[in-house]
């Protein structure tokens, strides 16, 4: 006797996104789910904890270099926010008393050196009104205010430039020339793992164009480098120390007045370099200059 074993494939015994092997017991389908091996599982398992162990040991100085990143953005922001509020019409705070809506004809930002720091042991930098005095004479002498941050201490105005300490107590928000002057617009604080480390004046020069950010930071803050003054902005000084340098920018002109202190330049020790490179550095030692020169222009030094 013969018999004939038909498979009869129906729509309803289909298994969608599986394998299908007909069988005899009760004519129906059975449904075979494809599934993985342990050692396909430990394999997967070695690789996902090999990308997080270097994800996890990368993290530390990735976060340091983004930090570092965005102290040199905050500070070139700075330079670039007096440089609008100098070139165009700002008004703030009052020549007289009270009031607002004064329009000053430029705006600075003043740097003291590296060493000087508030009682917390932070550094800060301030965003000032130029705000002229009486009978304030037209000079680039630096005893002069002009293209200076200088405030009303001890009865007299103060010159920040001879003393950058004296002048980082003193309440911002609302420059003012009477009854006492204070140019004081908005401060700034560096706090955590990054700090400014040093001001450059000539920071870029004919003599090193050459030479890697690396070495140029290096230069700059070589022991050995004095506070030397260099007119023919050749080689990389320094400010005297306890000195700032002052950056301005006056309408309608587009270009930066920088100042520096500097006592081997003769009667007042008055400077004024071609461009100054801050020197932004972290815990790790990554460093980054914001350049600002006397065009106008402001970059950042990788």
């Amino acid at each position: 006797m013969n018999y004939e074993l038909r498979i009869k494939n129906t729509k309803n015994t289909q298994c969608s996104g599986f394998q299908n092997f007909p069988t005899i017991k009760n004519k129906r389908r059975v449904c075979l789910v494809s599934g993985f091996s342990l050692f396909e599982m430990i394999v997967v398992l070695a690789v996902v904890a090999f990308v997080a162990s270097v994800t996890f040991s990368s993290f530390p100085k990735m976060n340091s270099k983004l930090s570092l990143d965005l102290l040199t953005q905050d500070v070139a922001l700075t330079v670039r926010q007096a440089q609008i509020y100098g070139t165009t019409v700002f008004g703030v705070g009052d020549v007289t008393s009270g009031g607002a809506g004064a329009n000053y004809q430029a705006y600075g930002v003043s740097f003291p050196s590296p060493e000087i720091r508030g009682d917390d042991g932070n550094y800060r930098y301030t965003l000032f009104a130029d705000v002229p005095s009486l009978n304030e004479p037209v000079t680039a002498d630096v005893n002069s205010p002009k293209n200076r941050y200088d405030e009303y201490l001890g009865g007299a105005n103060q010159i920040c430039m001879n003393d950058s300490e004296a002048c980082l107590v003193s309440v911002c928000g609302n420059p003012t020339a009477l009854p006492f002057k204070n140019e004081c617009l908005q401060r700034f604080i560096v706090s955590g793992r990054d700090e400014v480390s040093s001001l450059c004046l000539n920071y870029m020069n004919s003599g090193n164009k050459s030479a890697t950010k690396d070495q140029r930071v290096s230069a700059c803050e070589s022991p050995t480098l004095s506070q030397t003054c260099d007119n023919t902005q050749e080689t990389i000084t320094k400010p005297d120390p306890g000195s700032s340098v002052d950056i301005v920018f006056r309408r309608p002109k587009l270009q930066a007045s920088i100042t520096a202190k500097n006592s081997a330049c003769g009667s007042g020790g008055y400077f004024a370099p071609n461009n100054i490179g801050i020197v932004l550095k972290s815990d790790s030692g990554d460093a980054r200059v914001v350049v600002v020169w006397r065009n106008g222009q402001i970059s950042i030094d990788r």
